[in-house]
């Protein structure tokens, strides 16, 4: 194995390397001996050791299973893509690889035209994947892409490999911060809820001032300006989504349809095993109809509530229903369309 340095900003250290390991007939001592030998030199470094070994295997490994398929926190050393292909040979490089916690680079991407075969046999043309990309797994992150090139003219039977890699600091994604939600201000219209919120805030503060006589100016500002949020929270209650007003009244049976639909959404995504039993023309038929379902549900809703105003409405009050077509308010005043079937224009 032939290794080369680099030296990186921060103290950290690129390691490249490439390494040949014997023929898949030599023996398993032999090819072991060699796994040994470059274990002992890839070996060591934390976080800042980055690895990256162009390997010519001489073995067929395979691919791995899905990510989907991969029990939580089971070691990954293969990825789906590649040449499905394994031999004995093969065989020990994969415990090599899980053993050293390595990871080949070239099997979790996928390459245009599906090519995958890095050596091809001289008489019988069939490809093979031999060459591989070791990366350390923890540092699956810093691959960008992995493949082969055999556009690439080398002097070689071999087709080359192609790696990005990032070498800066690798940080571990920040979890995005909880906005708190707003107080439900809509609730000082009632006397009682505004009374309630006042006689709070005045306690607060009165508790707050007691608690830091000696507080700077800056503090007792800050304290002005968190208190009342903090107390309207406590009285008035945190501020829901708002909902339209069709929506609001018809919410329990449009609900049910939205489950309805996402079922069968589900139902004809998963459904693509079935295609030679027309599993997949069922689940869309159902999906069709559950979506046909849901949009005359809304159209019901919106009908109704419309309806409900223009009953309740009275003089200048009829101004609310200004966004609905002319001939829909007819039907509506008139009682000849509540049915979401009858207008056949979209409002």
């Amino acid at each position: 194995m032939l290794t080369a340095q680099l030296a990186l900003e921060h103290g950290a250290t690129l390691t490249v390397g490439s390494a040949y390991a014997p023929c898949s007939n030599r023996s398993p001592e032999e090819r072991q001996a060699t796994y040994d030998d470059i274990a002992t030199q890839i070996r060591g470094g934390g976080a800042k050791y980055i690895l990256a070994v162009f390997m010519d295997a001489n073995a067929s490994a395979g691919i791995g299973v899905h990510t989907c398929d991969l029990p939580a926190g089971a070691p990954r050393s293969l990825g789906q893509w590649g040449k499905r292909h394994v031999n004995a040979a093969g065989q020990e490089f994969r415990e090599f690889l899980q053993l050293e916690d390595l990871a080949s680079a070239t099997t979790f991407f996928r390459t245009t035209g599906y090519r995958y075969s890095t050596w091809f046999h001289p008489k019988t043309g069939d490809g093979y994947q031999l060459d591989h990309i070791l990366v350390k797994r923890s540092q699956l992150g810093r691959v960008q892409q992995a493949r082969v090139r055999p556009s690439i003219a080398v002097q070689s039977d071999h087709s080359p490999l192609y790696l990005e890699l990032r070498t800066g600091r690798m940080q571990r994604r920040q979890k995005a911060q909880r906005r708190v939600k707003p107080a439900n201000i809509d609730t000082l219209r009632n006397d009682d809820v505004r009374l309630a919120y006042g006689n709070a805030v005045g306690e607060t503060l009165a508790a707050w001032r007691a608690a830091h006589p000696d507080a700077t100016l800056a503090e007792r500002a800050e304290a002005f300006r968190i208190i009342p949020q903090r107390v309207a929270l406590e009285v008035c209650g945190k501020r829901e989504r708002r909902e339209a007003g069709w929506f609001a009244a018809s919410r329990e049976e449009l609900m049910e349809r939205v489950a309805e639909r996402n079922r069968a959404e589900d139902e004809c995504r998963k459904s693509r095993k079935w295609r030679k039993r027309g599993g997949q023309q069922r689940a869309h038929a159902r999906l069709k109809a559950a979506r046909k379902a849901l949009k005359l549900s809304v159209r019901k809703a919106k009908a109704d509530y419309i309806a409900k105003q223009l009953e309740n409405a009275e003089g200048g009050q009829k101004v609310l229903l200004g966004g609905c077509p002319r001939n829909q308010r007819r039907r509506l005043a008139s009682g000849k369309g509540g049915h979401p079937e009858v207008p056949r224009r979209r409002w």
